[in-house]
């Protein structure tokens, strides 16, 4: 699952214009599988960081 959500961010930095509709999909999985507030989907969507450098270290 969340290596889906990860591989999906990886692409969004590459493509910053489509960051919205993506990324958002993403955080409703997140939200609504763990049930929590941003701190865990920070840990599971690097890409809400601005942290390139962790997602292709997660995405390895």
């Amino acid at each position: 699952m969340s290596r889906t959500c990860i591989e999906t961010n990886a692409f969004l930095l590459a493509t910053r214009p489509l960051v919205t509709d993506r990324h958002e999909d993403c955080l409703g999985r997140h939200k609504g599988v763990l049930g929590t507030g941003m701190g865990v989907v920070n840990e599971k969507c690097p890409s809400t960081m601005s942290a390139p450098r962790d997602s292709k270290m997660l995405a390895t």
